[in-house]
């Protein structure tokens, strides 16, 4: 085969599999669109303390109080109540292996016609054992405007996870760690160096960031972030895995409350892939 034959097969190859991956990818991210969207039929059905009951791991932490805490317990505290929670998934991602993702979309509160709040919500969801999925951690933030969700749904993941089988948890949580410790003395520089190209940033009163140049310019006049993880999970493939936990900063209206970092093994080493910002002080 000639030089240029060669290179042209090569090429060829390569953006066969590369679409093949992304195909399965998009297969991963579908299922879990689909969970998502029963867990909200069922909500509106039933009511959302049924649903989230139904739907949740043992494992669960939803956010109150400021923290993310055991979901089953701070689900049957809550009351019936004639306020209504909505939500519509516009976005999922999914490790190789299909057991470990999470979905992002838009969700509403209110009670009659009087619309109390809204923004954009995160669901981590793990696969059980018989194959269908249950919420890990649930959070999101507050925003008046979420006209960018059209955008959620058009920027689907695209970048399969590499599996590593020399992956684990506690490497996860050192990670973290070393990200934490650079984001506590440069912001921008910490995200510049981990930040994955498809990665989205979810901010209390922000519409969600999902472009590099939007990042980029956000993150110019951010503060120090501290961030102190409280639990980490890795995908059994290996290839993702998320990490919770609480964040300080020096000033701003979100000075403090819990975050969710996923991180996925890419082609060029462990990235960020989402930051969620959930502050303290918000509507329970």
């Amino acid at each position: 085969m000639h030089g240029m034959g060669k290179a042209l097969y090569v090429l060829l190859a390569g953006l066969a599999a590369l679409s093949a991956g992304q195909a399965a990818a998009q297969s991963r991210a579908d299922k879990l669109i689909a969970t998502d969207r029963l867990f909200a039929r069922y909500a509106g059905t039933t009511s959302a303390k049924t649903a989230y009951l139904a739907f949740m791991d043992d494992s669960a932490r939803v956010v109150s109080q400021g923290r993310l805490a055991p979901g089953k317990a701070v689900w049957e505290r809550k009351p019936e109540t004639d306020k209504l929670l909505t939500w519509a998934p516009a976005y999922a991602d999914a490790s190789a292996g299909a057991d470990l993702g999470f979905t992002q979309g838009q969700w509403r509160l209110a009670q009659g016609t009087k619309l109390l709040g809204t923004g954009i919500y995160t669901t981590v969801w793990r696969r059980q054992a018989d194959g269908n999925y249950k919420l890990l951690l649930d959070l999101g933030t507050e925003n008046a405007d979420t006209a960018n969700l059209a955008s959620l749904i058009a920027e689907r993941a695209l970048m399969a996870g590499k599996p590593d089988k020399t992956s684990s948890a506690q490497k996860l949580l050192e990670l973290e760690r070393t990200f934490g410790k650079k984001a506590g003395k440069n912001t921008a520089q910490a995200y510049e160096d981990f930040l994955s190209l498809e990665a989205r940033l979810c901010r209390p009163g922000q519409t969600a960031l999902t472009t590099p140049t939007l990042i980029r310019s956000f993150l110019l006049v951010e503060p120090a972030y501290k961030f102190e993880p409280e639990g980490t999970r890795l995908a059994q493939s290996g290839d993702m895995g998320y990490v919770f936990g609480t964040y300080t900063t020096t000033k701003g209206a979100n000075a403090s409350g819990v975050y969710l970092h996923v991180w996925k093994n890419e082609a060029s080493g462990w990235r960020l892939v989402l930051e969620v910002l959930d502050r303290a002080q918000r509507r329970e």
